[in-house]
Parts: C-alpha cells; structure tokens; sequence
C-alpha cells in the first residue's frame, strides 16, 4: 500500500472511530438518560445544573485539556489527540441534533449494549491509529508523564467521579445501564496492567 493511500486509509479509520464513539453517546446512552463516562458524562453534568448544552461544554472541554496537553507534552502529543478534540463533539452534536437518530431501538438494555459495542469499536480504531478521542484521556498520560502514576487508575477514578456526579439526576435504570457501556465497552489497553 502506498504511503499516500495508507495516510488517507488511517485518516477515513480516525473519523470513523471518532464518529462510531459519538453516535454511541448521542443516539444510545444520552436518550435513554443513562449516565456516561468521560468529557460526555461532564457535558451531561453541566446541561443539567447549569443548561449548558452537552456538546458545547464538551468542545470547551476538549479544546483545554488539548492546550493543556500541549504545553505540558508538547506537539507530538497535542498532534495525537487534536482529531478526536474536534471531530468528537462535531459527531456528537451533529447525531444529537438528528430527531431520527433518537431512540432507535425499544429497550433500554439493548440501547447499553448498543452504545458499548459502539464505543469499544470506535474508541478501539483511534486507538489503533494511535490517537485519541481527546477529553479526560489527557489529565492520566499527563500524570503518567509527568509523575509515573499509571494511566488506567486514574481514568477509571475520573469517570468514576464523573458517574458519581451525575447520580442525583439519574434515575437507578440509567445508573445501572450506564455502567455497561462504560465498563464492557470501552476496553483501555492499559486495564490489563492494572489486575
């Protein structure tokens, strides 16, 4: 393959990656008020207390940890996760905004299971394409860099305060069924080292 067609074949792999994560978030877990992981469950978070629109606060919050990442790793790093800074909440606000896409399937249990197949497969091809959906990936590989603290306790302690933020405004369906998609379906490489 040449080099031209490999850059254009990895390029095509990091927007669908990023837009198979978002349509996760936007047309399965946020309809069925199921509490999210990530820059998302923040966003969520601030819709609700304060009704700030989900994906603005996510693009305010992107864009932050990506100048953040920037001056404290440098442009290599800021080059790895500058697609998913933009392209995620681009999907997510353009999916959110499609009243079609909107409860697509009956069950909310099936909607879980959706959104965790979605996001592992999504966030799984950033991944391989060495990137990154951006959000609260940054703060873990700036202590990891910085202080050598390991990358998978400190996302999993941050989506866990993220969950914990959102369970006065969830009901026990949404608590239950959001840690489906979080915990099953978004695989980190890094969890292994964590057993």
């Amino acid at each position: 393959m040449s080099k031209t067609m490999k850059t254009v074949t990895d390029l095509v792999q990091l927007v669908l990656g990023n837009a198979m994560s978002a349509c996760a978030m936007a047309c399965f877990a946020l309809p069925y008020d199921m509490v999210v992981a990530g820059v998302t469950g923040v966003g969520r978070s601030a819709n609700h207390f304060f009704g700030f629109g989900v994906t603005p606060t996510v693009y305010a919050i992107n864009i932050g940890l990506f100048v953040i990442g920037w001056i404290l790793l440098g442009k290599k790093f800021a080059a790895t996760i500058v697609a998913g800074t933009f392209l995620f909440p681009f999907f997510l606000g353009l999916f959110q905004n499609i009243d079609a896409l909107q409860h697509l399937v009956d069950d909310p249990l099936m909607a879980a299971i959706c959104a965790g197949i979605m996001d592992g497969v999504g966030i799984g091809m950033v991944i391989r394409m060495g990137g990154s959906t951006g959000g609260v990936d940054v703060p873990p590989i700036i202590l990891n860099r910085k202080f050598g603290w390991k990358v998978a306790p400190v996302m999993s302690a941050l989506d866990v305060c993220i969950f914990i933020i959102q369970i006065p405004m969830t009901n026990t369906n949404g608590i239950i069924l959001g840690w489906l998609p979080s915990g099953a379906g978004r695989p980190r490489s890094e969890f292994c080292s964590w057993l």
